[in-house]
């Protein structure tokens, strides 16, 4: 700590409690953030938010309009790349977005090899 003089000694002892305490609740929410520290229940909860959460974004896009802006259909294809890039991405969706993908290609794969 910087060597303030215009502090009180109170001061000083309040600065530092509100140091510690923010400290503490700074580490609190990293490790509750982890995804390594979550349980598989709370891993499936989260996960099924965030496909709820890509589900609402995708269904109230508006697809007409866009195509309606855009004279080039390659246009069109790459601004729905993009939108659907930024759906799948955003508010740390890519780590669900993943398992999402790795569960349908493992259905996928059953299908598959079931014939």
């Amino acid at each position: 700590m910087t060597n303030n003089y215009y502090l009180g000694t109170k001061e000083k002892e309040n600065l530092n409690l509100l140091n510690t305490n923010s400290n503490i609740i700074n580490k609190k929410l990293l490790n509750s953030n982890n995804i390594l520290n979550l349980s598989i229940n709370e891993l499936i909860k989260i996960w099924s938010n965030k496909m709820q959460e890509i589900l609402n974004d995708l269904i109230n896009y508006n697809y007409v309009n866009e195509f309606s802006k855009t004279t080039n259909i390659l246009d069109y294809i790459s601004s729905l790349v993009n939108i659907f890039k930024t759906i799948f991405i955003k508010n740390n969706r890519s780590f669900y977005t993943g398992i999402t993908f790795i569960l349908i290609s493992l259905f996928l794969y059953m299908i598959g090899i079931s014939k």
